[in-house]
């Protein structure tokens, strides 16, 4: 059966290819390689359970606050993060308590006023779960919350609480309901009962990264056509440029000049970054599941960007499923003001997946340079994904030499980032 997925083990290689002479790093390089200074342990969120809210706030190595709003948001009340903001250095030890607006500036970088996890376009009936009504009528809801359970560091949060932790693990069900058999209310209004599928979530929160796993179990007795299934999507703020690493646009591109690009012309493509005038949010889908892509054809858009004010990560077109098909992937948001670098050769910042940093290295184009990680040991770089005719060898134990013929990018696991219970977003449950 296509969809009954074999998970895909995320590749290996070592990463020592040797290279000639390369050009040191400018001063405003070095400069920003020194905000990578931390080290591999995880840094500590503060985390508030209030009601069915929660906060979560996170004080990066340059003082900087990160927080995160979960609540039922969208047109179906589902429980997601409905906020990302970054604010301004604190200067002390944040408090826990401190609400959103308390003295300091604060830029929003992301909020579900639409759909961050996609919903569903069902063949000749429209779209189902997120913020679709049915129909588009803007009167019945297309998914209904089953359940949301909040845990610290593997320990549960089932009621109001403050305290501190490494990681967050949030585990979300939600039932989509098909569009195919609705029936009339009271009122006379059509909605839909009968359910489609059993969509679960789990959001893992570490620093400035939430990595995502979703999965769909179709319970539709009758055939059905998935047209559409945007699986990971960006409600990024005020985006004014975007990156594709492995697509289309290599260097930064205007937001009124991104458009789609196919899989065929592009197969190596599963990241795309963007940027505002305050930071940048990260949208990594990684290759297992229907993240390998292997549920497109080589003629559909894997990317549509620039979309309602949107981008996307395209898995699913035109495939039917039925009662007993499932599907799965697994992704990561990382939002940050400082990148390592970004320049006219090269884009590189950090991010946390699974039980480990990754390092993220773009080259935009033909470039021979190094770039120094100060406090951050390379000794167990290892490359998991990349793409272009790249040359990348450790010249030192926080120093990479760097040589691409042109556009391509390297992604590098770097080290363990410890905390108990880390990697719950590899269990599809």
């Amino acid at each position: 059966m296509l969809f009954r997925l074999l998970p895909l083990a995320v590749l290996l290689f070592a990463a020592t290819e040797r290279i000639t002479a390369a050009r040191n790093a400018s001063a405003p390089e070095a400069s920003r390689a020194a905000a990578v200074s931390a080290p591999d342990a995880l840094g500590t969120l503060a985390v508030t359970r209030r009601g069915d809210e929660l906060h979560i706030r996170f004080e990066d190595r340059d003082r900087r606050v990160f927080r995160y709003l979960f609540r039922r948001c969208m047109f179906n009340e589902l429980f997601t993060f409905y906020e990302v903001a970054v604010g301004e250095r604190c200067g002390r030890e944040c408090d826990d308590n401190a609400p959103s607006d308390d003295g300091r500036t604060e830029i929003l970088l992301n909020r579900a006023t639409s759909d961050n996890i996609g919903p569903l376009a069902i063949e000749g009936w429209g779209w189902i779960g997120a913020n679709h009504t049915y129909r588009e009528r803007g009167v019945a809801r297309t998914a209904r919350h089953i359940d949301a359970t909040i845990s610290a560091d593997g320990h549960p949060l089932d009621r109001d609480t403050t305290l501190r932790a490494r990681e967050v693990t949030i585990r979300v069900e939600n039932r989509l309901l098909d569009p195919r058999y609705p029936v009339a209310d009271s009122a006379g209004h059509e909605r839909p009962v009968r359910p489609f599928c059993t969509e679960r979530v789990t959001y893992c929160i570490r620093e400035n990264n939430i990595e995502v796993a979703v999965s769909h179990r179709f319970l539709n007795t009758e055939p059905a056509t998935v047209r559409t299934y945007y699986g990971m999507q960006s409600m990024f703020c005020d985006e004014i440029r975007t990156l594709t690493p492995g697509g289309a646009y290599a260097d930064w591109t205007p937001q009124d000049r991104v458009s789609h690009f196919t899989k065929g012309d592009h197969p190596a493509f599963r990241r795309f970054v963007e940027k505002n005038d305050c930071g940048y949010q990260s949208t990594w889908l990684l290759p297992e599941g229907a993240g390998d892509h292997g549920l497109l054809t080589d003629a559909d858009a894997v990317f549509i960007g620039n979309s309602s004010g949107k981008s996307y990560h395209r898995l699913i077109a035109g495939r039917e499923v039925r009662d007993g098909d499932s599907v799965r992937w697994r992704g990561v948001y990382t939002w940050f003001v400082d990148p390592i670098a970004d320049d006219d050769e090269l884009f590189c910042y950090e991010g946390i997946e699974g039980d480990g940093r990754v390092l993220f290295i773009d080259c935009k184009k033909a470039c021979d340079r190094t770039v120094t990680l100060p406090g951050r040991s390379l000794r167990s770089l290892r490359e998991i994904d990349g793409c272009g005719d790249l040359r990348i060898r450790r010249i030192d134990p926080h120093t990479l030499r760097i040589r691409s013929r042109g556009p391509g990018y390297r992604i590098f696991r770097t080290g363990t980032a410890s905390a108990d219970g880390i990697g719950e977003c590899r269990r599809f449950k």
